[in-house]
């Protein structure tokens, strides 16, 4: 009885969700964090990284100008009053997509829901995201790239 196991390591899902043994419990987490969790006026997005020196942890990335080398990179989101930290799947949705992905969990779309400000950084930021949020009744403010493609050069004021 030294070792007793309730799942199955062979299972189709351990190859694509690294949190698939504890999914069960992380939903019922996330469905009760959201029951209490109200959408402040202001919404910011930024990643940030945690430290990790286990050579076990499959999600950790080497970034040589840091301090930290090996880290784990997670998505913030923040508001004036609250601070909630969610750890991000490895996928291929990365900038405005991620953006859009997290606010449809944090905010579902809605024509009667009050008005939200959304602040990003450089990575985050486009044109088309600031429309994209603005039919969602949401203002985009942050940081941009001129020299990102697909910007337009009328946008610019000198």
């Amino acid at each position: 009885m030294g070792y007793l196991y309730f799942s199955n390591n062979k299972s189709p899902q351990a190859k694509v969700d690294r949190a698939w043994k504890i999914r069960p419990v992380v939903d019922v987490l996330q469905r009760t964090f959201a029951r209490g969790y109200k959408v402040p006026p202001v919404i910011s997005f930024d990643e940030a990284t945690l430290p990790s020196r286990s050579r076990y942890n499959p999600t950790r990335q080497f970034n040589k100008d840091k301090p930290h080398k090996w880290a784990r990179r997670i998505e913030v989101y923040c508001s004036v009053k609250t601070h909630l930290r969610t750890p991000v799947p490895k996928d291929n949705n990365c900038g405005e997509a991620a953006v859009l992905r997290n606010l449809n969990v944090l905010c579902p779309p809605s024509a009667t829901s009050a008005w939200h400000l959304v602040v990003t950084d450089r990575f985050y930021i486009s044109v088309k995201l600031a429309l994209e949020l603005l039919h969602r009744r949401m203002y985009l403010t942050g940081t941009i790239q001129t020299k990102q493609a697909g910007y337009a050069k009328d946008v610019i004021t000198k």
